[in-house]
Protein backbone atom coordinates (compact mmCIF):
# COMPACT_ATOMS: atom_id res chain seq x y z
CA UNK A 1 0.00 0.00 0.00
CA UNK A 2 2.97 2.30 0.37
CA UNK A 3 4.27 4.64 3.08
CA UNK A 4 2.30 7.20 2.08
CA UNK A 5 -1.24 5.29 3.01
CA UNK A 6 -3.63 7.40 5.82
CA UNK A 7 -6.65 5.23 8.09
CA UNK A 8 -8.75 5.71 5.33
CA UNK A 9 -6.88 4.23 2.49
CA UNK A 10 -5.84 1.43 5.33
CA UNK A 11 -10.55 0.44 5.47
CA UNK A 12 -10.49 1.42 1.82
CA UNK A 13 -8.04 -1.86 1.39
CA UNK A 14 -9.31 -3.72 4.13
CA UNK A 15 -12.87 -3.49 3.21
CA UNK A 16 -12.80 -3.06 -0.30
CA UNK A 17 -14.47 -0.32 -0.53
CA UNK A 18 -14.68 2.97 -2.16
CA UNK A 19 -12.58 6.12 -0.31
CA UNK A 20 -16.08 8.09 0.37
CA UNK A 21 -17.63 5.12 1.62
CA UNK A 22 -14.54 4.73 3.54
CA UNK A 23 -14.75 8.18 5.29
CA UNK A 24 -18.42 7.11 6.32
CA UNK A 25 -17.74 4.17 7.95
CA UNK A 26 -14.79 5.23 10.16
CA UNK A 27 -17.41 8.54 11.03
CA UNK A 28 -19.80 6.13 12.14
CA UNK A 29 -17.02 3.63 14.07
CA UNK A 30 -16.02 7.13 15.88
CA UNK A 31 -19.32 8.65 16.51
CA UNK A 32 -19.20 11.20 13.80
CA UNK A 33 -22.31 12.15 11.36
CA UNK A 34 -20.48 11.95 8.21
CA UNK A 35 -22.88 15.36 7.71
CA UNK A 36 -21.66 17.17 10.32
CA UNK A 37 -21.12 20.91 9.59
CA UNK A 38 -18.37 21.72 11.70
CA UNK A 39 -18.44 25.15 11.41
CA UNK A 40 -21.33 25.66 13.37
CA UNK A 41 -19.25 24.47 16.47
CA UNK A 42 -17.45 27.47 15.62
CA UNK A 43 -17.57 30.34 18.61
CA UNK A 44 -19.37 33.47 16.95
CA UNK A 45 -16.43 35.68 17.46
CA UNK A 46 -14.35 33.36 15.47
CA UNK A 47 -17.29 33.40 12.38
CA UNK A 48 -17.85 37.38 12.82
CA UNK A 49 -14.11 37.29 12.41
CA UNK A 50 -14.41 35.13 9.67
CA UNK A 51 -16.96 37.22 7.84
CA UNK A 52 -14.87 40.47 8.36
CA UNK A 53 -11.60 38.94 6.77
CA UNK A 54 -13.91 37.55 3.58
CA UNK A 55 -15.38 41.08 3.44
CA UNK A 56 -12.45 42.82 3.46
CA UNK A 57 -10.93 40.36 0.58
CA UNK A 58 -7.91 39.11 1.82
CA UNK A 59 -9.55 35.35 1.37
CA UNK A 60 -11.69 33.85 -1.05
CA UNK A 61 -15.05 33.09 0.11
CA UNK A 62 -16.55 29.88 -1.47
CA UNK A 63 -19.84 31.06 -3.39
CA UNK A 64 -21.45 28.43 -1.24
CA UNK A 65 -20.33 26.98 2.28
CA UNK A 66 -24.25 26.41 3.24
CA UNK A 67 -23.72 22.37 4.86
CA UNK A 68 -24.76 19.61 2.13
CA UNK A 69 -28.05 18.39 3.92
CA UNK A 70 -29.69 14.49 3.18
CA UNK A 71 -33.28 14.39 2.50
CA UNK A 72 -35.66 11.83 2.52
CA UNK A 73 -35.97 9.16 -0.04
CA UNK A 74 -39.39 9.58 0.77
CA UNK A 75 -39.34 12.96 -1.73
CA UNK A 76 -38.86 10.46 -4.68
CA UNK A 77 -42.87 9.41 -4.18
CA UNK A 78 -43.69 12.42 -5.68
CA UNK A 79 -42.80 12.18 -8.85
CA UNK A 80 -43.84 9.75 -11.42
CA UNK A 81 -40.89 7.44 -12.44
CA UNK A 82 -40.96 7.94 -16.40
CA UNK A 83 -38.25 8.45 -18.72
CA UNK A 84 -39.04 10.86 -21.43
CA UNK A 85 -38.19 11.38 -25.57
CA UNK A 86 -36.86 14.83 -24.77
CA UNK A 87 -33.51 13.37 -23.14
CA UNK A 88 -33.72 10.57 -25.56
CA UNK A 89 -33.84 12.62 -28.58
CA UNK A 90 -30.56 14.52 -26.28
CA UNK A 91 -28.61 11.22 -26.58
CA UNK A 92 -29.96 10.04 -23.59
CA UNK A 93 -31.18 6.42 -23.71
CA UNK A 94 -34.28 4.85 -21.86
CA UNK A 95 -32.10 2.84 -19.75
CA UNK A 96 -29.54 5.43 -18.62
CA UNK A 97 -32.68 7.43 -17.80
CA UNK A 98 -33.75 4.95 -15.63
CA UNK A 99 -30.24 3.91 -13.74
CA UNK A 100 -30.44 8.23 -12.89
CA UNK A 101 -33.68 7.85 -11.49
CA UNK A 102 -34.86 10.20 -13.78
CA UNK A 103 -38.48 11.44 -13.19
CA UNK A 104 -41.62 13.82 -13.79
CA UNK A 105 -43.07 16.19 -11.51
CA UNK A 106 -46.93 16.38 -12.54
CA UNK A 107 -47.09 19.78 -10.32
CA UNK A 108 -44.16 21.92 -12.06
CA UNK A 109 -44.34 20.06 -15.00
CA UNK A 110 -40.57 19.57 -14.97
CA UNK A 111 -38.44 16.47 -15.76
CA UNK A 112 -36.90 15.46 -12.24
CA UNK A 113 -33.22 14.84 -11.75
CA UNK A 114 -32.13 13.31 -8.55
CA UNK A 115 -29.36 14.64 -7.31
CA UNK A 116 -26.82 12.41 -5.22
CA UNK A 117 -23.72 12.43 -3.45
CA UNK A 118 -20.68 10.47 -3.66
CA UNK A 119 -21.66 7.78 -1.51
CA UNK A 120 -25.74 7.68 -2.84
CA UNK A 121 -27.32 9.79 -0.12
CA UNK A 122 -30.53 11.96 -1.89
CA UNK A 123 -29.52 15.50 -1.12
CA UNK A 124 -32.00 17.47 -3.74
CA UNK A 125 -33.87 17.46 -6.80
CA UNK A 126 -33.19 19.23 -10.29
CA UNK A 127 -35.72 20.07 -12.09
CA UNK A 128 -36.09 20.99 -16.19
CA UNK A 129 -38.96 22.29 -17.86
CA UNK A 130 -41.00 19.84 -19.58
CA UNK A 131 -41.44 22.52 -23.05
CA UNK A 132 -41.15 25.93 -23.59
CA UNK A 133 -41.16 28.53 -21.19
CA UNK A 134 -45.04 29.61 -20.64
CA UNK A 135 -44.04 33.11 -18.90
CA UNK A 136 -41.03 35.71 -19.44
CA UNK A 137 -38.11 35.06 -17.05
CA UNK A 138 -39.13 31.06 -16.35
CA UNK A 139 -36.14 29.26 -15.96
CA UNK A 140 -35.21 26.06 -17.75
CA UNK A 141 -33.61 24.76 -14.73
CA UNK A 142 -34.00 25.10 -10.78
CA UNK A 143 -34.33 22.68 -7.91
CA UNK A 144 -37.28 21.49 -7.13
CA UNK A 145 -35.16 20.34 -3.30
CA UNK A 146 -32.61 22.82 -2.77
CA UNK A 147 -29.37 21.25 -2.11
CA UNK A 148 -25.76 23.01 -1.77
CA UNK A 149 -24.14 21.91 -5.57
CA UNK A 150 -20.63 23.07 -5.09
CA UNK A 151 -20.17 20.51 -2.42
CA UNK A 152 -21.69 17.52 -5.12
CA UNK A 153 -20.00 16.34 -8.23
CA UNK A 154 -23.30 14.44 -10.01
CA UNK A 155 -22.96 11.15 -11.17
CA UNK A 156 -19.78 9.97 -8.50
CA UNK A 157 -22.31 7.11 -6.75
CA UNK A 158 -22.28 5.71 -9.99
CA UNK A 159 -19.41 6.29 -12.09
CA UNK A 160 -16.34 6.22 -9.41
CA UNK A 161 -15.60 2.99 -10.16
CA UNK A 162 -14.98 3.51 -13.97
CA UNK A 163 -13.23 6.44 -13.05
CA UNK A 164 -10.69 4.42 -10.52
CA UNK A 165 -10.52 2.16 -13.40
CA UNK A 166 -9.89 4.28 -16.02
CA UNK A 167 -7.63 6.84 -14.02
CA UNK A 168 -9.21 9.66 -15.96
CA UNK A 169 -12.71 11.62 -15.12
CA UNK A 170 -14.16 14.08 -17.80
CA UNK A 171 -15.90 16.90 -15.73
CA UNK A 172 -19.22 18.40 -17.60
CA UNK A 173 -21.02 21.29 -16.58
CA UNK A 174 -24.88 19.68 -16.64
CA UNK A 175 -26.12 16.50 -15.46
CA UNK A 176 -27.36 15.68 -18.86
CA UNK A 177 -23.43 15.53 -19.90
CA UNK A 178 -22.70 12.31 -17.38
CA UNK A 179 -26.20 10.73 -18.56
CA UNK A 180 -24.79 11.34 -22.32
CA UNK A 181 -21.56 9.97 -21.86
CA UNK A 182 -22.67 6.87 -19.92
CA UNK A 183 -25.36 5.91 -23.07
CA UNK A 184 -22.01 6.10 -25.09
CA UNK A 185 -20.40 3.32 -22.68
CA UNK A 186 -17.92 6.46 -21.06
CA UNK A 187 -19.07 5.57 -17.66
CA UNK A 188 -16.13 7.60 -16.11
CA UNK A 189 -17.39 11.14 -15.98
CA UNK A 190 -19.30 13.78 -13.37
CA UNK A 191 -20.96 16.91 -13.49
CA UNK A 192 -20.59 19.96 -11.33
CA UNK A 193 -23.63 21.44 -11.57
CA UNK A 194 -22.78 25.05 -12.65
CA UNK A 195 -20.68 26.79 -15.00
CA UNK A 196 -18.12 27.25 -11.68
CA UNK A 197 -16.15 24.71 -9.61
CA UNK A 198 -15.87 24.69 -6.29
CA UNK A 199 -13.16 24.41 -3.98
CA UNK A 200 -14.40 21.20 -2.73
CA UNK A 201 -15.08 19.94 -6.01
CA UNK A 202 -11.67 20.17 -6.97
CA UNK A 203 -10.20 18.39 -3.74
CA UNK A 204 -12.95 15.60 -4.55
CA UNK A 205 -11.41 15.11 -8.36
CA UNK A 206 -8.11 15.78 -6.87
Amino acid sequence: MGNGSDLFSLVQFFKDESFFQSIKMVCEWIGIDYYHDFDADLPASIRIAQEIIELSGDIEKDYDSKPLRPISENVLSYYMPYVNDLFFKDNIDYGTQAKFEVGYDEQTNRITIPIRDEIGTLVGVKGRMFGKAQKDGELKYLYIEPTNRSKVLYGLNHTYDAIQRAHKVYVGEAEKSVMQLWSMGMCNAVATGGKRVSRQQIDMLT
